[in-house]
């Protein structure tokens, strides 16, 4: 939520956002589009407001147990669409698909129902590795984080009709049996409340312009 009386239009939460979401219109008003809620620790004037959890990915780079800790933002569905769907049980290895998600800029439920959908087939035989570039396998946080950085940069024929959606690859690959959506709609948990036609919310995948 912007507190409009004391923006200033500095900029800085646009420039904070991990994604490209915050703009400003022709009025100079922001807007954000993916309510991440990294922005609102850089607002100099405290014109931001949102109901967010932090959690923190903690990474040795050092010998002597010296780590690297990052924020990474996350909320009940998030979690549930990285950890429990994939079968993904540590807490940094859930955090750390979130923060990957953020960078590629994808929605996080629909990524969820991709991949687990993609698991699936995957473990079925519909899919090989020519399609998934890597093994997935339910619980494997490492391949996960491979597979979101492939679907996010569309890095190949099968990416790039997954990120039109779960049911578009169903459709041409098969598993439709399995795949975890009602009509257009992705369904994690809870039905989102806008229709969905790709994994991405804010803006369009690079290769879609």
């Amino acid at each position: 939520m912007v507190k409009k009386k004391r923006c200033i239009r500095c900029g800085a939460c646009a420039a904070a956002c991990p994604a490209d979401a915050i703009y400003l219109d022709p009025s100079g008003e922001p807007f954000v589009c993916i309510h991440c809620g990294r922005c609102v620790e850089f607002c100099p004037h405290d014109c931001l407001e949102g109901c967010i959890h932090l959690g923190f990915v903690r990474e040795k780079f050092k010998e002597l147990n010296q780590y690297l800790y990052r924020q990474v933002t996350y909320d009940h569905e998030p979690i549930f669409a990285m950890g429990a769907m994939l079968s993904v049980l540590d807490a940094f290895q859930v955090l750390t698909l979130l923060e990957i998600v953020e960078k590629m800029g994808l929605d996080v439920m629909s990524a969820g129902v991709a991949l687990a959908w993609a698991t699936e087939a995957f473990e079925k035989g519909i899919l090989s590795e020519n399609e998934t570039m890597i093994p997935l396998k339910f619980g494997d946080a490492g391949a996960y984080g491979q597979a979101l950085k492939h679907l996010g940069a569309g890095a190949n024929d099968f990416y790039r009709v997954l990120g039109q959606g779960t049911l578009k690859a169903a459709e041409l690959y098969g598993g439709a049996d399995f795949a975890c959506a009602l009509k257009h709609f992705m369904a994690p948990q809870r039905m989102p409340l806008k229709h969905r036609s790709g994994l991405r919310s804010a803006f369009m995948c690079w290769w879609q312009l």
